[in-house]
C-alpha cells in the first residue's frame, strides 16, 4: 500500500552538525535557530495529520520524494525545471528521513531499500513523498 503526502514550504537541507566540548567529549549539536528546525516542524505536523500508517513500519520500504523548490526571482526558468543547484538532494532527504524517524513512522531509516528523489523548481515549494512496503 503506498500514501503519498504533500508538506507545503520552502525545502531546507539538512546542515551538517556543529560540535561543542562538554566535559571533554565531542557533542553534536544543531543551534536552536537553524532553519532546518521550522521545516521539520512543517513535515511532522503533516505526518501526524496525515496519519500515514497505525502502527509504525519495521519491514523493507520504497521512498519517492519529489523536491520543490522556489522559482527564482528573475523569472527566467520555467516551472517544474529539473532544479540543478544548491541544496543537495542527499541533504535534502536526510531531512525528511531523520523527521520519518522521529516521528515514528518507521523504526529505522535503515529499512528504506529504495530510494527515488527528484528536484524541481516550482511556484509552490514543498516536497510529495511516498512509502510503499516492498
Amino acid at each position: 500500500m503506498t500514501k503519498s503526502v504533500f508538506v507545503y514550504g520552502k525545502p531546507i537541507a539538512q546542515p551538517r552538525h556543529l560540535f561543542s566540548c562538554i566535559s571533554g567529549r565531542a557533542r553534536p549539536y544543531l543551534p536552536k535557530n537553524a532553519p532546518v528546525r521550522t521545516w521539520k516542524s512543517a513535515i511532522a505536523a503533516t505526518v501526524i495529520e496525515c496519519k500515514l500508517y497505525n502502527k509504525m513500519i519495521d519491514c523493507p520500504v520504497k521512498l519517492s520524494a519529489a523536491f520543490y523548490l522556489p522559482l527564482p526571482k528573475s523569472g527566467k526558468i520555467k516551472e517544474l525545471t529539473p532544479h540543478n543547484s544548491k541544496p543537495d538532494l542527499d541533504n535534502l532527504v536526510k531531512a525528511l528521513m531523520d523527521v520519518l524517524t522521529t516521528s515514528k513512522v518507521w523504526t529505522d531509516d535503515k529499512l528504506v531499500q529504495d530510494l527515488s528523489l527528484q528536484k524541481y523548481y516550482s511556484a509552490v515549494p514543498g516536497v510529495r513523498f511516498s512509502i510503499t512496503k516492498v
